[in-house]
């Protein structure tokens, strides 16, 4: 029995090492919940692969290494098929499918040959690949330790409040707090500049109900996962992306892309230990997951998550859709028993919850991400699915995206108001609408900033997204975050 099981584990190295190395070269993004799946799935391809192989050839270390051998080719397809294209430019995926295939079969017969001839030598192979990707594996993971142990640390130590929380029992006005950011939500001016549209039905709406509206607002950084992070630290990271700008205004080259461990900025999710001791509950939505976690239950007391019924599981950007894009098994992608509208799904799942008065405790703090109007562009205007992305601009998917969540949000706002008039609105996008190649640097760091305070008026004209987060906590709680006002140069920019 254990001379089986070695010879599984020696095709097990070999299976698992594309999802671990994925893992850990991108483990500041990725959490260890993304794993599960992927090592699940490979696995059973492990132990199948090396029966039917094992089976085929009589042997069980002439079906390890053949096993191996077919799962390398399996792991490595896309390479494999790139390099054979730009020979051969007619060769397409499936036809060379064919080719790789009897290959296999032509190497397997031969391996199974020698075997059964008795020259098995060449079976010592299998003990070397194992051991030489079992090192590969274990130089990814060294490089990933630190940030792992961070994490853990991290998670492991007990919430603290900011130094510059107010005891409870001094401030007895907790009015509900609302925190939305509509991810790449352009300004009014931005869609009104780069797509020669008004939004005029969300800026009477916001004018009659007495929000206030930045029309200068930005943020030091056009990156979510910067912007967020700053928000729920209640700080800008120390690293941000850097670049330089050419004379139009629009990035020249990227001069420093810092690893930015988002898991350990979520973890540490000041804004909500903030509320937290303020005796507020805490609820959060998130639709990007595992990428921002600030939907953990380190952080928040509740979190929105689609009903069981509500359909499908997405694989976009994960582990295990990261390896199948590069293997054999890719077609599993388009086949995969998942809802094709997983993010229609999650948008108006959160919408609705957001706009739910009967869900939350008082006083309560919410924070709600949304990832629209950003791609992918699924939404008509009128709020109809799409069932493609078409084949029209990319700017015109954007435009009727925004426009349906430019009508659904006012519906959203509205109910949320009516429910409860004294509370506090924040509604921002972490960066406007965002193309690097053709839009200047100003633009795209321009952010839709607005909030309701209670029915009256609040200043936060030229703030940034935080900065404004920083007055309304100042005033509502009688901290003294720092303000900066009027416009600073943009954070990334170097000379």
């Amino acid at each position: 029995m254990v001379r089986l099981l070695k010879e599984y584990v020696y095709v097990l190295v070999i299976a698992l090492y594309p999802v671990l190395l994925v893992y850990f070269r991108n483990v500041h993004e990725a959490g260890a919940e993304q794993l599960k799946l992927p090592i699940l799935f490979f696995l059973a391809v492990a132990l199948l692969a090396w029966l039917f192989f094992s089976a085929w050839a009589g042997r069980f270390a002439v079906g390890a290494l053949i096993a191996q051998l077919t799962l390398l080719i399996a792991a490595l397809w896309r390479p494999l098929e790139t390099a054979v294209r730009a020979q051969w430019v007619m060769i397409r995926y499936w036809h060379l499918f064919p080719v790789a295939l009897a290959v296999g079969v032509i190497a397997a017969l031969l391996l199974g040959r020698r075997a059964r001839l008795g020259k098995t030598r060449f079976l010592a192979y299998r003990k070397w690949l194992a051991g030489l990707f079992a090192i590969l594996i274990v130089y990814n993971a060294a490089g990933a330790v630190p940030v792992l142990w961070r994490r853990v640390t991290q998670f492991r130590r007990a919430p603290a409040a900011p130094a510059s929380v107010v005891p409870v029992a001094a401030r007895v006005d907790r009015p509900d707090v609302y925190l939305i950011i509509l991810d790449e939500f352009a300004p009014f001016l931005q869609i009104q500049k780069h797509f020669n549209w008004r939004p005029v039905e969300l800026a009477q709406y916001l004018r009659q109900r007495q929000f206030s509206v930045s029309g200068s607002s930005y943020n030091p950084s056009f990156l979510t996962v910067e912007v967020l992070a700053g928000l729920v630290g209640m700080e800008w990271p120390a690293e941000i992306t850097q670049y330089q700008v050419a004379a139009d205004g629009r990035i020249k080259k990227y001069v420093n892309t810092p690893d930015l461990d988002q898991h350990t900025y979520f973890a540490e999710s000041t804004l909500m230990r903030f509320f937290q001791a303020h005796g507020y509950t805490v609820y959060a939505a998130n639709m990007l997951g595992d990428l921002f976690n600030v939907s953990s239950p380190f952080v928040a007391d509740y979190t929105f998550q689609l009903p069981p019924n509500a359909g499908g599981v997405s694989l976009e950007n994960t582990v295990f859709a990261s390896v199948l894009k590069n293997s054999v098994l890719e077609p599993l992608l388009t086949i995969w028993p998942h809802d094709k509208h997983f993010y229609n799904r999650m948008v108006e799942g959160i919408l609705g919850w957001l706009a739910d008065p009967n869900i939350r405790r008082a006083p309560s703090f919410t924070f709600a991400h949304i990832a629209c109007p950003h791609a992918p562009y699924l939404f008509e205007p009128d709020g109809a699915w799409r069932k493609e992305e078409g084949s029209v601009k990319v700017d015109d998917f954007y435009l009727a995206q925004y426009q349906f969540i430019a009508k659904r949000i006012i519906a959203v706002l509205e109910q949320i108001i009516a429910a409860n008039p004294d509370c506090i609105v924040l509604v921002q996008s972490d960066h406007s609408y965002r193309h690097e190649l053709t839009m200047p640097v100003d633009d795209m760091a321009s952010i839709f900033n607005a909030v309701y305070y209670r029915g009256r008026a609040f200043n936060i004209e030229g703030l940034s997204g935080l900065d404004t987060l920083r007055r309304v906590l100042n005033e509502t709680f009688g901290t003294d975050f720092p303000i900066h006002e009027g416009r600073r140069p943009l954070a990334g920019l170097v000379q």
